[in-house]
């Protein structure tokens, strides 16, 4: 039986950007950044639970599907303004 949500890795065209994205504009918290590999992770929510690792990766990128939970609340009364805040939603 599925509890959580532990980790989820992924590629991305250009890591720098992709870090960008993720702590600025959707609000995780940077826990490594590799230059060298060149790899990044990130934690997801509250208590260090959750991770999610980026892998640069500009030629051949795979695209994945992922989600993260949110409240029922958060969905019904601040997720569009979220999204629109961030400019991720007309």
């Amino acid at each position: 039986m599925i509890e959580g949500f532990s980790k989820a890795h992924i590629q991305v065209n250009t890591l720098g950007t992709a870090v960008q994205f993720y702590t600025k504009i959707m609000g995780l918290q940077l826990a490594h950044y590799d230059e060298t590999w060149p790899i990044a992770f990130l934690w997801i929510g509250e208590n260090k639970k959750a991770m999610l690792g980026l892998w640069e990766h500009p030629e051949n990128l795979q695209k994945r599907y992922f989600a993260f939970r949110c409240s029922k609340d958060f969905i019904l009364e601040s997720a569009n303004t979220f999204l629109q805040e961030r400019e991720l939603k007309a």
